[in-house]
Protein backbone atom coordinates (compact mmCIF):
# COMPACT_ATOMS: atom_id res chain seq x y z
CA UNK A 1 0.00 0.00 0.00
CA UNK A 2 2.86 2.22 0.82
CA UNK A 3 4.23 1.88 -2.68
CA UNK A 4 0.90 3.03 -4.68
CA UNK A 5 0.69 6.20 -2.32
CA UNK A 6 4.45 6.82 -3.29
CA UNK A 7 3.99 6.70 -6.71
CA UNK A 8 1.02 8.27 -6.84
CA UNK A 9 3.15 11.15 -4.75
CA UNK A 10 5.73 11.04 -7.62
CA UNK A 11 3.34 11.57 -9.92
CA UNK A 12 1.83 14.65 -8.88
CA UNK A 13 5.49 16.02 -8.14
CA UNK A 14 6.04 15.38 -11.51
CA UNK A 15 3.23 17.72 -12.57
CA UNK A 16 4.80 20.07 -10.25
CA UNK A 17 8.12 19.82 -12.26
CA UNK A 18 6.62 19.47 -15.74
CA UNK A 19 4.81 23.11 -15.11
CA UNK A 20 7.95 24.32 -13.47
CA UNK A 21 10.25 23.39 -16.45
CA UNK A 22 7.77 24.44 -18.83
CA UNK A 23 7.84 27.95 -17.40
CA UNK A 24 11.57 27.99 -17.27
CA UNK A 25 12.25 27.07 -13.64
CA UNK A 26 14.37 23.71 -13.37
CA UNK A 27 16.47 22.61 -15.12
CA UNK A 28 16.77 19.30 -17.96
CA UNK A 29 18.34 17.30 -15.90
CA UNK A 30 16.05 16.91 -13.18
CA UNK A 31 12.78 16.84 -16.10
CA UNK A 32 15.12 13.88 -17.18
CA UNK A 33 14.93 11.88 -14.15
CA UNK A 34 10.89 12.22 -13.87
CA UNK A 35 11.44 11.14 -17.46
CA UNK A 36 13.39 8.06 -16.54
CA UNK A 37 10.84 7.06 -13.53
CA UNK A 38 7.67 7.04 -15.74
CA UNK A 39 10.08 5.21 -18.15
CA UNK A 40 10.54 2.69 -15.36
CA UNK A 41 6.77 2.58 -14.08
CA UNK A 42 5.42 2.15 -17.79
CA UNK A 43 7.50 -0.57 -17.99
CA UNK A 44 7.32 -3.03 -15.10
CA UNK A 45 3.59 -2.35 -15.19
CA UNK A 46 3.05 -2.78 -18.60
CA UNK A 47 0.16 -4.48 -19.14
CA UNK A 48 -2.00 -1.82 -17.53
CA UNK A 49 -3.43 0.82 -19.84
CA UNK A 50 -2.45 3.76 -17.39
CA UNK A 51 0.76 2.26 -17.54
CA UNK A 52 1.33 2.40 -20.86
CA UNK A 53 0.29 6.10 -20.52
CA UNK A 54 2.94 6.68 -17.50
CA UNK A 55 5.81 5.50 -20.95
CA UNK A 56 4.36 7.56 -23.40
CA UNK A 57 4.03 10.92 -20.94
CA UNK A 58 8.01 9.78 -20.20
CA UNK A 59 8.34 10.31 -24.14
CA UNK A 60 6.49 13.26 -23.99
CA UNK A 61 9.05 14.56 -20.93
CA UNK A 62 11.97 13.52 -23.26
CA UNK A 63 10.23 15.43 -26.29
CA UNK A 64 9.62 18.49 -24.15
CA UNK A 65 13.09 19.07 -23.24
CA UNK A 66 13.34 20.34 -26.80
CA UNK A 67 10.57 21.99 -27.17
CA UNK A 68 7.44 21.97 -25.04
CA UNK A 69 3.83 22.09 -26.00
CA UNK A 70 1.67 23.84 -23.99
CA UNK A 71 -1.34 21.49 -24.62
CA UNK A 72 0.67 18.24 -24.69
CA UNK A 73 1.83 19.59 -21.14
CA UNK A 74 -1.72 20.60 -20.10
CA UNK A 75 -3.10 16.93 -21.16
CA UNK A 76 -0.23 14.83 -19.76
CA UNK A 77 -0.41 17.53 -16.38
CA UNK A 78 -4.37 16.19 -16.39
CA UNK A 79 -3.74 12.44 -17.02
CA UNK A 80 -0.61 12.11 -14.15
CA UNK A 81 -2.99 14.36 -11.60
CA UNK A 82 -5.78 12.03 -11.86
CA UNK A 83 -3.24 8.98 -11.33
CA UNK A 84 -1.70 10.49 -8.78
CA UNK A 85 -4.68 11.58 -6.17
CA UNK A 86 -6.51 8.33 -7.22
CA UNK A 87 -3.51 6.41 -5.88
CA UNK A 88 -3.27 8.76 -2.86
CA UNK A 89 -6.77 7.70 -2.23
CA UNK A 90 -6.49 4.18 -2.17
Amino acid sequence: MFIIKFMGFLDLLTVFIMILYHLGYVEARLLLSFALYLFMKGFMFRDDIASIGDFIIGVYLLIMMLKPFFILTLLSSLFLIQKGLYSLKG
